[in-house]
């Protein structure tokens, strides 16, 4: 993983890196910060270690051996997520908070970032509702093949799939961003303003807005 790193979009990735390191950083030095958010901060950050440390998942797994379920979910769940993540940028691919373990903002969040945000959230409630506690064991999702994971529950695997139900309010509000940004590019990033005073709003823009590349 750290050769494949270095050989591919390295100043942007690194640069990412850097930054999220600072900023995670930033966030434990927070007086205000939840005990909760406190431990999700502590263990991206391990998972960012061991991502730098060029760990294999089988490395990962030997460091955290001694720890609890939960702790191993957590931090390998988010180690196996920002590893997607560099293959991704080298990719070209960019992120709304790369190497964080966020999703950020609904209308431009990646579909990587909110698989393994569900991730996160839905194993633990798995093994509370079935005393099962599986873990983290392949990424499809990048490929477009399914299952998007594959889990290993005591030397078995199985897979899960997640799918995000959008609301049409959403999906519409996703639209809106992907209209601004062809908007900016063709006008070379000069300032533009727009407003949309009756319906059918973005989508029709959006439909049409082909004829201002013309």
């Amino acid at each position: 993983m750290k050769a494949s790193f270095i050989e591919g979009d390295a100043v942007r990735g690194l640069t990412a890196l850097r930054d999220a390191v600072t900023v995670l950083t930033a966030d434990l030095a927070d007086a205000w910060l939840s005990p909760g958010r406190e431990k999700a901060v502590s263990f991206t950050l391990r998972g960012l270690w061991f991502l730098l440390r060029g760990l294999s998942q089988e490395q990962v797994l030997e460091e955290l051996r001694d720890e609890d379920w939960e702790v191993k979910h957590q931090i390998l769940t988010r180690w196996a997520w920002c590893a997607a993540q560099v293959k991704a940028i080298e990719r070209g691919n960019s992120f709304n908070c790369p190497f964080l373990c966020r999703v950020g903002r609904v209308t431009r969040r990646q579909t990587l970032d909110r698989e393994f945000w569900c991730l996160l959230q839905f194993l633990p409630m798995y093994a509370e509702a079935r005393d099962e506690h599986p873990l983290y064991l392949l990424y499809r999702g990048d490929t477009h093949q399914s299952p998007d994971f594959d889990l290993d529950l005591h030397g078995s695997s199985f897979g899960l799939e997640i799918t995000e139900a959008e609301s049409d309010r959403t999906k519409e509000r996703k639209i809106e961003e992907c209209v601004k940004d062809r908007i900016c590019k063709i006008f070379c990033g000069e300032p533009v303003a727009l407003a949309i005073n009756q319906r059918p709003t973005w989508q029709a823009l959006s439909d049409r807005i082909g004829e201002l590349e013309s």
